[in-house]
């Protein structure tokens, strides 16, 4: 009954309601765009902690609405919002959209970042064309190295100098040879 109110009241605030769905199942088939959800704890007999996972593993910016103020949220989540059961749309849909403006500035800082290790590559190489793509594979080793757990405490701008370094240097040794 709540979940239905909150749909009309946001739909009435004027965003797109894709719920509420009664099941994780029915949750999980949704295949249409999504920004943000707005999950309970418990969708009928199941707890929401995998599928939540997933939707910020997806990059959605997501909030715990539930009825069960004192339960503990599993999996890794203690992060994630969490607002009480009832409550006004408007606060859930600020704190989804507060999530949304962070992403947004991580993802301008993400670009930030690449600008920065453009211009660092285009220094080193001297040659635009061949920077581009020497950043590639620099960019490609060190995820890789991150992905692999092996590096996680270094500076990643470090990291990917280092490896344009070596790159240019094993460039500069076939050139030699």
């Amino acid at each position: 009954m709540i979940a239905w109110q909150l749909a009309e009241d946001l739909t009435s605030l004027g965003q797109v309601v894709c719920g509420p769905f009664t099941t994780l199942e029915a949750a999980r088939a949704w295949e249409g765009p999504l920004d943000g959800a707005i999950v309970d704890i418990g969708i009928g007999s199941e707890l929401s902690f995998a599928f939540v996972a997933r939707l910020i593993e997806q990059g959605l910016a997501v909030v715990f609405y539930t009825g069960s103020a004192g339960n503990a949220v599993a999996g890794g989540l203690s992060h994630v919002p969490r607002c009480a059961k009832p409550a006004p749309a408007g606060q859930l849909l600020h704190m989804i959209r507060s999530q949304l403006s962070r992403h947004r500035a991580a993802e301008r800082d993400i670009l930030v970042r690449l600008t920065e290790w453009r211009q660092m590559a285009r220094t080193l190489c001297g040659d635009g064309l061949v920077a581009d793509q020497l950043l590639e594979i620099a960019l490609e080793r060190t995820i890789l190295l991150y992905e692999e757990n092996a590096i996680c405490d270094e500076d990643p701008q470090v990291l990917l100098q280092l490896e344009l370094e070596a790159l240019l240097a094993e460039r500069r040794s076939r050139r030699l040879a």
